[in-house]
Order: C-alpha cells, then sequence, then structure tokens
C-alpha cells in the first residue's frame, strides 16, 4: 500500500509537469530566482557579494549539477531538468516519512505517509522549484539519523551527521531551527550526552557550508538572510490570514472575506487542537516505552507545513 501511494504521488507529480505543461509554463518567481542564482555561483559570481538573494546559499549548491548542465544542453532544457529534479526530491521526502513510520500501526504509517504525499504544498511546490523540499529532506534525514531500533540513538556518531544535517537543512533554509530544537528539546533529558553532539553537529554543518559565501560579504550576508527574512510582508496577507494558511488547508486564509467570526473560530479550533496533540505527547513521555520517538515522529509532520512559511 505504501508502494502504491508513493508511486501514484509520482504519478501525479509527472502527469502535473508533463501533460499539463508545467515543466516549461511560468507559474510563479520562485524557480527563476533560484536557478538563476545556481548558475551565477557555476559562473563565479557570488550571492550577497555580487547580487541580492534573501535565502541562505545552499540551495545554489543543491541545483549546481543541473546549472553545470545547461553549459551543454542550454538553459531551457536544464531549466527543466532542475524541475524534474526538484520532483524527485519530493518523492524522496515522502520515502523518507515511509521510513520513519515503517514499525508503527497501518493506520498511522497510512495517515502519515497519505498526508505528506498528497500535501497541497506538495503540488504546488512541483509547478516551480522551491526551497521546501529539499529543506525537508534534510531534516528527516537527520531525525533518521539520530533514531535506531525505534529510539533515540545512542551512538555518538550517528547524532553528529544528525546535527549535521539539520545544519544543512539550516544553509537550505533558515527555518530548519525549528524541527532542530523540537528534537534537541526531546533528547534534552533522556539523552544529556547527545545534547552536544546534535548542536555541535549543527554548527558544523551550518557554518562550513555558509563560511564560503558569508565571508566575502558578512555583513550583507547578516541583513540578507536574517534581518531581511524576519521583516519581510508575508505575501501580501496580514498575520492573521498568515496565521490560516500555514495550518496547511489550502485557502482556509479566505475565511477572512467570508466571516470574521467564523475565521477567527476555525483559527482557535485548529491551534487548539495542535496544543492538545502536543501536551497529551509531552504528558505520556515517560509513561510510554518508545513515547518519544512517536513525538519526534509527529514533530516530523509538522514539518511539511512549517517549513512553507
Amino acid at each position: 500500500m505504501l508502494v502504491l501511494i508513493i508511486l501514484t504521488s509520482g504519478a501525479i507529480l509527472l502527469i502535473q509537469s508533463l501533460a499539463a505543461g508545467h515543466i516549461s509554463a511560468e507559474h510563479v518567481y520562485d524557480d527563476g530566482v533560484y536557478f538563476a542564482a545556481s548558475l551565477n555561483v557555476v559562473h563565479g559570481i557570488i550571492p550577497y557579494k555580487d547580487f541580492v538573494f534573501v535565502q541562505p546559499p545552499l540551495i545554489t549548491v543543491w541545483l549546481a549539477p543541473l546549472s553545470i548542465l545547461a553549459h551543454f544542453t542550454g538553459t531551457r532544457w536544464a531549466f527543466q531538468a532542475a524541475r524534474l529534479f526538484t520532483d524527485l526530491v519530493m518523492i524522496l521526502d515522502i520515502c523518507l516519512v515511509a521510513f520513519l513510520l515503517r514499525k508503527r500501526s497501518t493506520i498511522r504509517m497510512l495517515l502519515g505517509v497519505g498526508t505528506m504525499a498528497f500535501s497541497s504544498n506538495i503540488f504546488w511546490a512541483s509547478r516551480t522549484i522551491l526551497i521546501e523540499p529539499y529543506l525537508i529532506a534534510l531534516c528527516l534525514a537527520a531525525l533518521v539519523a539520530m533514531t535506531e531500533n525505534e529510539a533515540i540513538t545512542s551512538s555518538a556518531r550517528r547524532m553528529w551527521i544528525a546535527g549535521i544535517l539539520f545544519g544543512l537543512a539550516g544553509a537550505t533554509k533558515i527555518w530548519a531551527i525549528f524541527p532542530m530544537l523540537v528534537a534537541l528539546a526531546i533528547i534534552w533529558k533522556i539523552q544529556p550526552r547527545q545534547r552536544t553532539r546534535l548542536v555541535g553537529g549543527t554548527a558544523i554543518g551550518f557554518l562550513v557550508s555558509v563560511a564560503p559565501f558569508a565571508a566575502l560579504a558578512p555583513i550583507t550576508f547578516l541583513r540578507e538572510v536574517i534581518i531581511t527574512q524576519m521583516l519581510r510582508a508575508p505575501n501580501g496577507l496580514d498575520r492573521f490570514q498568515r496565521l490560516l494558511d500555514l495550518t496547511g488547508i489550502p485557502n482556509l486564509y479566505y475565511l477572512k472575506y467570508v466571516n470574521t467570526l467564523l475565521a477567527d473560530s476555525v483559527l482557535v479550533a485548529i491551534y487548539l487542537l495542535v496544543l492538545i496533540l502536543i501536551f497529551n505527547s509531552l504528558r505520556t513521555w515517560h509513561s510510554q516505552n518508545g513515547t518519544h520517538l512517536e513525538l519526534l515522529t509527529s514533530a516530523s509532520a509538522l514539518l511539511v507545513g512549517l517549513s512553507f512559511l
């Protein structure tokens, strides 16, 4: 069943890219920004130093093989290949969720994998090149590294690897800090020695990744990647509508235009439900064997929506 879900999601992505003409159509500007930045990098034009780039630099590295391909095939074909490559990364995300939930009950596995595979954000991302699929892949890989035999790993090597993967995720998009902090909170008491390794690995992964770019223009890097991200307008939505949008439910923010009271009620209900689920997981943290792992896998599911900030 899991294989069928993954294949179905992959087929939908392929049909959307080819049959609907998405592979060559213009939908939003993201793909042009990121692919052009990667083309610049492979030609020695560095973000922050030579041009404005308000994201961490690693997306330009992930797309670099496709940018090099442009030298042989031309920009158009390389650009389309980059879109298909992003689709493959999204399929990898689905497979990683399936791997994390492989020993859960059938219902939990199907719910988790199905939510990831058929999320509206997944199909929206396939219409362009977004950073989020790469962010999600790295964070999920970090969660895989830090778990072993249905528990938090006691291996120092695996925890260092998990930290490095979180650091690479942060160098791809800064919002990786949130799933990393969730993972740190979970291991804080049950694996005290591992928290230093996780934080240290994260620092190494992030600093080594951004140093070649940030060192050339450190002030500009901080201003564009950190300050601009914190202060930029939320896509024309007010803060309340943004909170509705972050639930991951398509177009839910339009409720604000229909009925303000209804929108308020829906928003409170959704976030209250999330708080109840988190509180329940924390309450049973030490009372059930392996509950901390269930909390970790639940946090990985929330990552899908939070990453689209």
